[in-house]
């Protein structure tokens, strides 16, 4: 099992390859980017070393993609940065021996400020926690057996049992083309929320309303990470499981606002001040004259 803590007890991340896979092929990054605060999961397969190949690359790429510069378009570039890492993804399947056939689920969400930006592929899940609205599912699984429930052939509870539930219609990697699942307009947080980003090893095994409980608990996120994944194994740890939890506004952080917006300063803001100042100065120049 392996963590990861960023700003205080605000953001946990943890991920366990439970009690029935040899190796864990999630992976997942959680971090400030000049573009605000990033989680990303993905979720491996293909079988060998391709599922493990395939979600280390997509995390790598899209890590990358937030960090080389200040994106004025969140939407447009939340679909470009997924349809970049699907091609990545696709070509090193097609050119490496032993990687045929590889593909990763992949869920990013982006918090700037009170916006939270998302977008995913496959069945990987973002839900958002709010105290009086319970949980809140944020995404719709690429899956075979949604598509089912969609048309009404299956009842959300059957779909939750059904053989073929992790079945997936479409993945990272696993065409030439993907289109992503892009929210319309970003969510807007409030204080007291909680951002929860899951693999499928979580949600396939635990109910929702166990998870909600689990998040409407007085425990640090780092408790509560630890307590799904032990849900998850005491469902029989049948799959790989990661958990990404932040709390938003967090009383024990201390803080009204639990992140800042960016990373650091947008260089378009700053150009802006310094041709305002440089205005400023050249207009003082000319009435000294």
């Amino acid at each position: 099992m392996t963590g990861m803590e960023v700003f205080g007890n605000r953001f946990y991340s943890i991920s366990d390859k439970g009690l029935v896979r040899e190796k864990n092929e999630d992976c997942c990054k959680a971090g400030m980017t000049p573009n605000g605060f990033l989680c990303v999961l993905c979720d491996g397969m293909g079988g060998h070393a391709g599922g493990e190949t395939a979600s280390r690359m997509a995390v790598e790429k899209i890590w990358n993609f937030w960090q080389a510069t200040d994106y004025a378009q969140v939407r447009e570039a939340m679909g470009e940065c997924l349809r970049y890492a699907n091609s990545c993804v696709w070509e090193s399947a097609r050119g490496i021996p032993g990687l045929e056939g590889m593909g990763t689920t992949v869920c990013m969400a982006l918090l700037r400020g009170k916006e939270l930006w998302y977008a995913h592929v496959g069945d990987s899940r973002i839900y958002v926690y709010e105290p009086e609205a319970g949980l809140c599912l944020l995404t719709k699984d690429h899956s075979m057996v949604q598509g089912m429930v969609d048309q009404g052939l299956l009842s959300e509870a059957e779909a939750r049992v059904h053989p073929d539930r992790n079945r997936l219609v479409k993945v990272l990697g696993g065409k030439e083309d993907v289109e992503p699942d892009v929210c319309a307009s970003p969510f807007e947080m409030e204080n007291g929320m909680s951002l929860l980003v899951c693999s499928d090893g979580l949600s396939s095994y635990v109910p929702e309303e166990a998870i909600g409980q689990v998040l409407a608990g007085n425990g640090t996120v780092h408790d509560k990470c630890s307590e799904l994944v032990a849900l998850a194994n005491q469902a029989g740890g049948e799959d790989n499981v990661t958990v990404q939890l932040l709390a938003y506004g967090s009383a024990e952080a201390g803080s009204e606002q639990p992140l800042p917006a960016l990373a650091r300063p947008r260089k378009r803001r700053l150009a802006i001040k310094i041709i305002g100042l440089l205005a400023l100065i050249f207009a003082l120049l000319c009435l000294t004259l």
